[in-house]
């Protein structure tokens, strides 16, 4: 398992679930990216022709879905997901 640190500090942790290195020309992995008390899972959905990635974001240690997403590119759910992980630790951004 590989990991990811940003180096700001309330950033989050990008951790891949998959060994290695991926081109973002084809799908990668399924993501976890935590920041604060909040974790948040992209997921690949193989079955469509281009892939959809899914951005599922919970409070860590809770079953509950706080915000759900989807993306047509992996670049833009992990941004997205990044963006609102940090308004969500900071207090900008309410839980449901």
């Amino acid at each position: 398992m590989t990991e990811k640190e940003w180096n700001a500090k309330s950033n989050p942790l990008l951790v891949d679930f998959a060994p290695g290195r991926w081109d973002y020309a084809s799908p990668p992995p399924n993501t976890r990216i935590s920041s604060g008390e909040f974790t948040a899972e992209i997921v690949v959905d193989h079955k469509t022709d281009p892939p959809i990635f899914h951005a599922i974001i919970q409070q860590t240690g809770s079953s509950q879905i706080v915000f759900w997403s989807q993306a047509r590119s992996f670049e833009e759910a992990e941004g997205q997901t990044q963006e609102l992980l940090a308004d969500l630790s900071r207090g900008s951004a309410k839980v449901a």
